[in-house]
């Protein structure tokens, strides 16, 4: 298993005429060997008629606003988790053994919140965390040089500009 980042898996999805989907899927991950799987996809005898797609079609309009709030969400929550990942990984590189611990308990515990209040935080509720967070920071002795370095200074704008719902901190 490769380190967060470091993996890499091209995909293709081929449809031919007769309406027949090819997926592929190769690991380009640095070091690997070369592996690759596919899969043929056909219609069949099953296929929807047009009243289940008419279903379909309505039951993904009634659930737009919705998805396109649980797509924020992720995005937020993915988004947050590689601003963690990667300050960590840079903390290592950077800090002295105190600091660099002082980073992973910060980050650790800002992971471990979000985790369980991913489906109730508000965007308020995420920006008084992160803010609290850049406290922790500066009461454990890290200065705002370093904090910019480990790309931690984003952490006080990083929910500006999203919607005020609920979203995953």
């Amino acid at each position: 298993k490769l380190p967060k980042g470091e993996a890499s898996v091209d995909v293709t999805f081929d449809l031919d005429t007769n309406s027949v989907l090819y997926v592929t899927a190769v690991d380009k991950s640095p070091g690997s060997i070369a592996s690759s799987k596919s899969i043929r996809v056909t219609s069949d005898s099953s296929a929807l008629t047009p009243e289940e797609i008419s279903h379909m079609i309505a039951d993904a309009k009634r659930n737009e606003a919705k998805d396109a709030n649980f797509e924020a969400r992720i995005s937020v929550w993915l988004e947050r988790e590689d601003l963690l990942y990667k300050a960590k990984k840079e903390a290592k590189k950077i800090l002295d053994t105190q600091q660099r611990d002082n980073v992973t308990k910060i980050c650790d515990s800002l992971t471990e919140w979000g985790k369980k209040n991913k489906e109730v935080a508000s965007m308020a509720m995420v920006q008084a965390k992160l803010s609290g967070a850049l406290k922790q920071f500066s009461d454990a002795g890290i200065p705002q040089s370093l904090l910019e370095r480990l790309g931690m200074s984003k952490i006080a704008s990083f929910s500006e500009g999203r919607q005020n719902s609920c979203v995953v901190c």
